[in-house]
């Protein structure tokens, strides 16, 4: 998989409509969360049924450093956020039937 520009419109639907999937797209989220401890804070992809359009071998993987798009930012409230290359597990949670992946990110 190879990570281009990360962009979209903040929206509730878990589903991409009929006119997304013949154009490729699908739907993702992103939450910001911060360590209790630490006070460390990160980004945690969200995915639905679709997460095999995101993944490989049950993995997530960003190939090369990426940031978000001023969508992205703005709406996390943040000036800059960067996706650090790599390989993330992808967690199963059957209580609310999403699948995560928990990003490194560096967040200004």
């Amino acid at each position: 998989m190879y990570l281009g520009v990360v962009d979209g419109t903040p929206t509730d639907v878990d589903y991409p409509t009929q006119d997304d999937y013949s154009n490729a797209l699908r739907v993702f989220g992103l939450f910001l969360i911060q360590n209790e401890k630490t006070n460390e804070e990160a980004i945690m992809f969200v995915f639905n049924k679709d997460v095999e359009d995101f993944t490989m071998d049950n993995y997530f993987y960003i190939e090369r450093d990426i940031y978000a798009s001023e969508s992205i930012t703005d709406e996390l409230e943040k000036n800059s956020i960067m996706f650090v290359k790599g390989k993330y597990n992808i967690v199963y949670d059957e209580t609310t039937k999403y699948y995560y992946a928990l990003v490194k990110t560096i967040l200004k």
